[in-house]
């Protein structure tokens, strides 16, 4: 049974035994830089099976995606362009992963703690019995007050 509020650690301990589970490992790519994302008409895409016939009650078959990306590596030099075709993409940005910190007036000279952002945090033992004060309301303040 899992609690109403799981951790980060027990999310992605999740998403990786599902990646395994189901053989998914083999399709993700990480670190790439998407540079194109282009939805295919039927003549360009050309897969007879997406035709009218194939697709039930007569709705519409959804189109193919081309994708254009540069896969990872160590500095831009070592990036190499890639592209396929694909039935669906996830982007999956991270667009919470790039720190944003509010400017506090007087933090730096009249607090002597640590500070840190959610991208730092790692492991809650370190806050034991300690007062910590939590600032922020979206997912990752909201989450890590509750961890």
């Amino acid at each position: 049974k899992t609690k109403s509020y799981v951790t980060h650690k027990q999310v992605l301990e999740y998403l990786d035994d599902y990646s395994k589970d189901f053989g998914l490992k083999k399709y993700i790519r990480y670190g790439c830089k998407v540079c194109q994302l282009t939805v295919q008409s039927e003549e360009q895409d050309g897969d007879d099976s997406r035709s009218a016939a194939a697709v039930p009650n007569g709705e519409q078959p959804w189109p193919k995606i081309k994708l254009e990306w540069e896969a990872a590596g160590s500095n831009e030099s070592d990036r190499s362009k890639q592209s396929d075709i694909f039935d669906a993409v996830c982007i999956c940005n991270g667009h919470y992963a790039r720190p944003s910190s509010p400017t506090i007036p007087g933090l730096n000279e009249n607090f002597k703690g640590t500070t840190m952002h959610s991208v730092e945090y790692d492991d809650p033992s370190i806050f034991a019995g300690k007062t910590v004060l939590c600032v922020g309301g979206r997912a990752s303040g909201s989450d890590l007050a509750r961890e």
